[in-house]
This record gives structure tokens, sequence and C-alpha cells, in this order.
């Protein structure tokens, strides 16, 4: 009785979808600084910032607030719960979403009846006739079965962008479905439409959403498509009602001019620049750049499934899709908005493509929700079975998803700077591991100030230079002019005009070993294993001498032996195998590589102790790492 009566309560079973998610989300948070974009985004955050293209003003602006909360956290911990309770109210929405369409959906039968003279077709309209506890059932389970897919509870665990995407895209799929059984309700639209773009001020890819929302807005009651005047001035009404939330992207010019200490883009200089960083046109590169992609995106796409719906969920889908057909309106909508966000994804040539996805995994959920209503009804199965669903993605998805001891980052960016002497020069492009994350730890905690990072890649826009001149204008002005020679072709490049790239590439290697040549009497300076194995040619006039996870530019003749006495590698030894995925991998390997340099190195210099530790420690971290099998073989 009491659970009956529980399951009839839609307020309480909101707020039990809420906490419980919410609750498992802070047991697994992260508590440091997680790779890729982390670093960055919640530097931005805190300091009211301009985050990279397309600039997320909304996210910012909502975490900056947040992040003023007085809570006894760390900023990292504060900002990482920011998107936990973000991901959780998805969830709430999802759970109405269900409940509204569950409640509401019609589905169509042809029924002939036959006479002397005629036949007689007929349309038979039908919903599930379940009873209000049962959907609410049927929409609590789906809801947390949401909550604990794989690649949403990701989005959950450390900052990021595509938690707020999460819950707009959960508040799109609600109004859409309201509006489609309140056709005749204007307001529902308006509702929609200013919703959409809110979501486009937080994500751009919101946009692959609009066909199927067209498409809705132009059918009519009985689920035809109809086009008259009165929708098209309908039309233009929601059109400005979707504008007016992007003049949240003001923000972006606006405080750049402030040049907050985290400003990406510098997207005040011009309205060319700021529509630059709007578009994310530095990325359009990897946008439908080739067939192969497409495959490759298809089998990570594919391979994401069974742990998005619990491995049984997805013949509840397939039942869903079937049972939906006979739906023909919402069929529609929802295969349009899966069929947008999976073109476009799949044509985007990036490794952690898995959180663009996530549109179409909310779209198949709703299916799930549709084929698991069908056969309680039909009582194939019962209520009871389908807790299932969220039980086997709490249990399967646990280990992969709880961060709450994952230091990996935190570990390998203090090795790194433990590698670093004092007033370094660091010339690095290791976004994903060590200058994301230093970016904040530099900024906001005041960690390590006297270090200077040079970011290899960012040093190819143009707003780079600008930033480094107001950060260490000492380092600037003594390679002015190498700055400015650079920064004049740079230009041609980014505005589209004709230049020459290997001049463009001549004056970018000029502008480096400028820096280099002014500097390396007076500041010890490194690079990262990356820039070494990239650009190992334009080193070749200098001597590169392993020290930790760094490597030190000395002039030719200078001679200094490694050791391995900076490195504190006990957690990473502990912890190498923990965890997985494509960038905990990829940090191994470069930890080996790492230790490998220092073998090599020390090998060539009979350092033969030091080279016989740092193999063996490469070989720890990757068994496989062919050069430090080959000094193995050589120590033997």
């Amino acid at each position: 009785m009491f659970f009956k009566k529980l399951f009839t309560n839609t307020r309480a079973l909101i707020f039990l979808v809420f906490i419980f998610s919410l609750l498992v989300y802070v047991i697994t948070l992260s508590r440091t600084l997680t790779y890729v974009d982390n670093g960055e985004l919640t530097a931005v955050c805190v300091t009211l910032g301009i985050a990279h293209p397309t600039g997320y003003p909304l996210f910012t602006l909502l975490g900056h607030l947040w992040s003023l909360l007085p809570l006894p956290l760390s900023k990292v911990v504060l900002m990482n719960l920011f998107v936990a309770t973000l991901t959780a109210i998805s969830a709430s929405i999802l759970f109405l979403t269900l409940q509204l369409l569950l409640g509401n959906i019609e589905f169509s039968k042809k029924q002939i009846l036959s006479n002397k003279k005629n036949k007689e077709i007929h349309i038979i309209k039908s919903k599930f006739d379940l009873q209000n506890h049962q959907i609410n059932i049927i929409a609590f389970v789906i809801a947390l079965t949401y909550a604990f897919a794989d690649t949403v509870w990701q989005q959950a665990t450390s900052l990021e962008v595509y938690s707020l995407e999460l819950l707009f895209v959960n508040l799109i799929f609600y109004f859409t479905i309201r509006a489609y059984f309140t056709k005749s309700q204007f307001k529902s639209f308006l509702i929609l439409a200013f919703v959409f773009g809110l979501a486009l001020t937080n994500h751009l890819t919101t946009v692959l959403l609009l066909p199927a929302i067209l498409y809705l807005f132009f059918l009519n009651s009985n689920d035809k498509l109809s086009f008259n005047t009165e929708k098209s001035k309908k039309l233009l009404i929601l059109i400005l009602f979707a504008i007016i939330p992007l003049s949240l992207y003001l923000y972006l010019p606006i405080r750049s001019a402030m040049l907050p200490p985290v400003n990406w883009g510098w997207v005040h200089r011009s309205f060319s620049k700021f529509l630059y960083h709007l578009s994310g046109k530095q990325y359009q590169v990897w946008m439908f750049s080739s067939p192969q992609v497409i495959i490759k995106n298809l089998k990570v796409y594919t391979s994401l499934l069974p742990n998005e719906y619990a491995f049984i969920g997805i013949i509840f889908i397939v039942m869903g899709l079937i049972k939906a057909w006979k739906a023909r309106g919402i069929f529609w909508v929802l295969v349009l908005m899966i069929l947008g966000n999976v073109f476009y994804s799949l044509n985007y040539s990036i490794y952690d493509i898995d959180s663009y996805f996530l549109p179409s995994f909310i779209a198949f959920f709703i299916f799930m929700a549709i084929g698991t209503a069908f056969l309680v009804k039909s009582k194939p199965i019962s209520l009871n079975f389908i807790a299932l669903f969220f039980i086997l993605n709490l249990v399967i998805n646990f280990s992969a998803n709880n961060q709450s001891n994952d230091k990996l980052v935190e570990e390998y960016t203090k090795n790194v700077l433990s590698s670093i002497d004092k007033n370094g020069i660091v010339i690095s492009a290791q976004w994903d591991y060590f200058v994301s994350p230093f970016l904040f730890e530099q900024t906001v905690e005041n960690k390590r100030p006297d270090i200077i990072i040079l970011e290899k890649e960012l040093l190819r826009r143009t707003w780079y230079p600008l930033q480094f001149n107001l950060q260490h204008p000492e380092i600037y002005k003594e390679s002015k002019d190498a700055f400015i020679d650079y920064e004049e072709i740079l230009e041609r490049f980014e505005s589209g005009l004709p230049y020459n790239p290997d001049e463009i590439q001549m004056k970018y290697y000029g502008l480096i070993n400028d820096i280099i040549q002014k500097n390396i009497d007076k500041r010890p300076i490194y690079i990262t294993h990356d820039v070494l194995r990239t650009e190992l040619d334009f080193f070749k006039n200098f001597n590169i001498i392993p020290k930790g996870f760094a490597l030190q530019i000395f002039t030719k003749d200078t001679v200094l032996l490694p050791n391995l006495s900076c490195l504190d590698l006990k957690y990473l030894e502990t912890n190498k195998d923990r965890y997985k995925g494509y960038l905990p991998v990829q940090m191994m390997d470069l930890i080996s590589q790492n230790l490998a340099n220092i073998g090599i190195y020390s090998f060539q210099h009979s350092q033969i102790q030091t080279a016989s530790e740092a193999i063996n420690l490469s070989l720890y971290f990757n068994p496989e790492n062919s050069t430090a099998l080959r000094v193995k073989s050589m120590l033997q």
C-alpha cells in the first residue's frame, strides 16, 4: 500500500530520482582535476573568464555563481558538484517527459468495415490505458536507468559543459512532447523556442534538434504536415523567442575586454574574431573529413549502447520502436532527433566523441519506456522485473565511473612540476594531462607562479601571443620582433587571406627558437615529450636532457647526468591499471615514454644503474614500449 501510494505522488518521485542520482554521483565524484578541458573550464568558471570555442557563456555564468557558494569544499570539488547536480536534475526532467508521454500517447490502427456496397476504413486510436502508478513506476525506473547510463554518468563526476547540455536536451524533449500533445496551445511552442535558444548558448550542437522541432510545428491534429500563412507568422514569433536568449553571447566580448586571466580568443578585438570563436572555426577541420571517420565513430557508437541501456534494455528499445510506429507523429519527431544528432556526430573526428551522442541516447530512452509500457500492459513482464534496468546499470557502470579516488591527472601534473626548476619556461602541447589542469592550479590556486607555459599549439592562434604578452611581458619584449613578424602572417591565415604555409611554419619555428635563444642563459627551458616526438628536427642544434617528466634544453656542449629523484611515482605505480579508457591508457604510455627517455640518455652516458631502473619502470607502465624493450636488450 505504501509503495502504491508513493508511486502516485509525482513530486515525491521527482525528488527521489534527483536525490538518489545525486547521492550516487557525489559518492563517485572526482575530488581532483581530470583530463582535457576540466582544468580550463574550472578556472573559467571561478575567474569568470572566456572558455575555448564556442565560449559557453551560460555555463560560465552559472558555474561562476555556483563557485560563490559558501561550502567547505575545494573549488575543484565544488565545481564538480555543480555538474553532478545538473545531471541529476536532467534525470528528474526525463521522468516528467516519460510520465507525460506514457499517459497521453495514442496508437493508430486501421479497421476495415465491409458491407455489401463498399468497404469503409476507420482509424481507431488507443492508449496504453495503464494506471497512474504503473506509468510512474516505468518513468521512475527508466529515469534512473538513464542516470546510471555510462555516458550520462561520466558527465556527473567532473566539470564539463555536457552536464548542462543534458539538462537542456531533456528540457527540449519535455517541451517538444508537451507541444505535441497541446498543438492548439501556441504557448507550448513559445516555451520550447525559448528553451531551445537558451540551450544554444551552452552548446551549438543543439541546433541538430531543429529539424525535429520544425517537423512537429508543421504537424496538424491528424499528424499530417500542414503549411499555411498563419503558421508562417507564428514561426517568425518563435524565431524571435529563440533569438532572445542568444543575447547571452554578448558576455564574451564584454568580459573579454576586461582581460580576465583566462581569455581564450580575445573576442573583443573585432566582430570577425567574435564570430571566429563563436563558430568554433578552428575545429571545423575535424568535421566531415572522411568516410573512415564515420566507420570509426559508428563502431564507437554501437559499442556504447550496451552500457547505456543495461544490455537487456536494447530489446525494449526495439519493442518501443515497433510500437511507436503506430504513433507516427511522436515516432518521427524522435527519429529526426536521433538522425540529426547521429549524422553530425559520426562525421566529427575527435577521440572523445562519446558525449556528442547523448541526445540520441535520450531519444532511445524514450523508446525504451514505450517498449517497457507495451510489455507491461500485455503482461509478458511484470513491474518488479523492470527494476533490473537501473540496478544493472548501477552495478555495471559503477566501477568505470567511480572517480572518487582517481588522482592520475593530479599526480602526473605534480610530477611534471617537480621536474621544472624555478622560473622555468615550459614548451608543451600536453593539454589533456598537464597544461589544462596546471592552468587552473596556477590561475586560481597560485601554484608555481614562477613557471611560464608556452602552449605550442595555441601559439598558432592570433589571440595567444596577445595573452602571452599580457601575462609574460618580459619574455614577449625580448622576442618582440619575432612575435610581430609571426603575428602578421598568422593574422592572414586566420582571416582567410592568401598566405604561404611554408612561410608561416618557418616564422612559427623562428619565434620559438628566438624565445629559446634569448632566455637559455637566464632561465631553465623545458619541452615535454609530445614536443620532442613531433618536432625532433627542430631541436637538433640543442642538447636535450631528460629530467623527470620533462626534457631540459641546453646548448650543444652541455652534459648533465639525469636521475629519477625528482619523481614520486607511488600512486601512479599502484593505480596504473585501475582506470580504463583512452586517456588513462595514453597517460600510462606517456609516463612510459618519459621514463624511456631517461633510460636511453643514461645508457648513452654509461649510467647503467639509472638506465636499468628507468627502463624497468618504463616497461612496468607499458610492457610493449618498443624503445624501452630495445634498450633493455642492450642492457642485458
